[in-house]
């Protein structure tokens, strides 16, 4: 666990792993199993080439609102500390994103939730960009929805498919977030998926 938390620093660290996608680099792997949860099958995959992030009337992502997809309640078996609502941060990396943060009495204890939601992006543009400890890009599915995984530690990024160019990413970053914070964010991806359009 990281022993400093800046929520400003913190939220601009998850934000770019959000808006890294559209850097995205080519990363051949052979094809591994793994698992990141109760109903995730994630395997290592290769990035495609990437596209420009906008609102795209005809996304099937066009009409949802990122802050809807969780709320505080939802997250509070993930911190002791109970979750401030979410809110629409300044930097936006390209994405319509939402925040939730625990307070700044949290301290060391604290962490940030993030959800971004890209209404021209695919999973398969899902990358970490200048990140120590990367791992390569995962692909799989959950309930049977294309996921992409991204990690590096102490942080990662899940990013849901909604139809083929559209994605809602989830990501937690933060002093009381571990090395592998995957399986967090895995349950919380688990929360969100439900909620989103088949696409």
């Amino acid at each position: 666990m990281r022993n400093h938390f800046d929520f400003r620093l913190l939220l601009t660290g998850v934000l770019a792993v959000l808006a890294a996608s559209a850097c995205s680099a080519s990363e051949p792997g052979a094809a591994q199993p793994a698992t990141t949860g109760n109903s995730a099958t994630i395997e290592t995959s290769s990035s495609a080439p990437t596209s420009e992030s906008s609102v795209a009337p005809g996304s099937p992502t066009a009409q949802l609102d990122p802050c809807s997809l969780l709320s505080p309640g939802e997250l509070a078996e993930f911190n002791t500390f109970e979750f401030q609502p979410g809110h629409v941060p300044d930097y936006s990396g390209g994405s319509r994103p939402c925040s939730w943060n625990t307070p700044r009495e949290a301290g060391n204890d604290g962490m940030a939730v993030l959800v971004a939601i890209r209404d021209s992006q695919s999973v398969d543009e899902v990358d970490l960009v200048d990140s120590p400890g990367a791992t390569p890009v995962q692909t799989g599915t959950l309930n049977e929805r294309r996921v992409a995984q991204a990690a590096a530690p102490g942080i990662c990024l899940i990013a849901l498919a909604v139809g083929d160019g559209a994605r809602v990413d989830i990501g937690i970053n933060g002093p009381g977030v571990p090395d592998d914070a995957c399986p967090e964010t895995t349950k919380i991806a688990e929360i969100v998926e439900p909620k989103l359009p088949e696409g």
